[in-house]
């Protein structure tokens, strides 16, 4: 059975093109309550772990301040496809929600009196209720008056008013931000900039867990991508200072 699952690796790897670690440790994730049920039903005679894949990790280089700026702007164009990418953007900026209980998101979702985003969608299957910032409720304000519809529709479909495929938001991302200047197109990205930015500004960890969504802070925590001038600050304040007026070379 093992064998079998290094190749299903090796067929996501090479015939998928994936190679991102996590997308893969899901991938295998995924295939646990069928092994579990093979065992039950002993067409599996043996009970083993699924393996994970591991694999150096690297470093993200999130949004910085002046791509998100430009990110944010309010487009020149006024067509609907351009206005509701340029929504999703406030929204995964503004509250590091996945790009996958985004596009589930629906009209009803949306309550812009007590501004708070009801998640119900979730990779953890627990719903959650996520706050909605003063300049995020101005942009939500003005797409819904534009966008109409039911409480049942979804939030952001497509131009049929169905869900939009996983791959249609991705292309409207990369294109939008491609439009602007902007070539760090990944939809997850939003995410790790969202709980850096947070980490940064000393936001409560346990808040920031309900805010993400995240089971455990070992979860939370490999999302925060320290940049090296973050890091200088802190080192500056609480590393051992030097008496400038005293000097050992002359």
């Amino acid at each position: 059975m093992l064998d079998l699952l290094e190749d299903y690796i090796l067929y996501l790897k090479e015939q998928k093109s994936i190679t991102n670690l996590v997308t893969l440790n899901s991938y295998l994730r995924n295939l646990s309550p069928i092994i579990k049920y093979g065992i039950k039903k002993r067409y599996i005679i043996n009970d083993f772990l699924i393996p994970t894949v591991k694999g150096q990790e690297t470093f993200k280089d999130i949004y910085t301040e002046e791509e998100l700026k430009s990110l944010l702007n309010a487009p020149s164009k006024k067509d609907f496809i351009t206005f509701r990418t340029y929504t999703i953007i406030w929204v995964l900026a503004s509250t590091g929600l996945r790009a996958r209980e985004l596009r589930e998101l629906k009209i009803g979702n949306i309550d812009l009196i007590n501004r708070t985003i009801t998640v119900n969608e979730t990779k953890n299957k627990k719903p959650r209720r996520l706050p909605v910032s003063v300049s995020l409720y101005d942009v939500l304000l003005n797409y819904m008056e534009i966008r109409g519809g039911d409480l049942d529709d979804y939030l952001f479909p497509t131009v049929y008013n169905e869900i939009m495929a996983m791959s249609s938001l991705q292309d409207s991302v990369k294109k939008y931000c491609n439009e602007r200047g902007v070539y760090k197109t990944s939809l997850h990205l939003f995410r790790h900039t969202f709980i850096t930015n947070a980490v940064n500004q000393n936001v409560n960890p346990l808040l920031l867990q309900r805010i993400t969504g995240h089971s455990t802070m070992q979860q939370l925590n490999k999302y925060y991508n320290a940049r090296t001038f973050d890091l200088i600050d802190i080192i500056d304040g609480i590393a051992p200072k030097n008496n400038k007026k005293q000097s050992y070379f002359k």
